[in-house]
């Protein structure tokens, strides 16, 4: 896949996460929107690799810090964002008994 087809789909990731990071003005999704954008970069790891799924996340890190809610934003960007990115990472050990540790950690 050519750089810059991978960059156009890092990029809609990002403006989908933080479209949905706004949703989180809405009292009742103060807490469910953080988690459903962490889903999104579950889809460049999986399409991709961590390192582009990792670029993305600090791109919408910062975008997010700027206009999201406070509440929400923090909650995505100190846990729900980077989580999916590391639980690849993780997952590539192939030892069960270091992974299980790692996760809970």
């Amino acid at each position: 896949m050519k750089n810059s087809i991978k960059i156009t789909f890092c990029s809609i990731i990002t403006a989908l996460s933080v479209i949905f990071m706004l949703l989180s003005y809405f009292p009742y999704f103060t807490y469910a929107v953080p988690a459903v954008t962490g889903l999104l970069m579950m889809i460049l790891v999986i399409e991709l690799s961590t390192r582009w799924a990792f670029a993305a996340y600090v791109a919408s890190s910062l975008l997010v810090f700027l206009f999201a809610e406070p509440e929400s934003k923090l909650m995505y960007i100190c846990l729900f964002g980077y989580y999916p990115i590391l639980k690849a990472i993780i997952e590539k050990l192939n030892k069960p008994v270091i992974e299980w540790i790692l996760k809970l950690l």
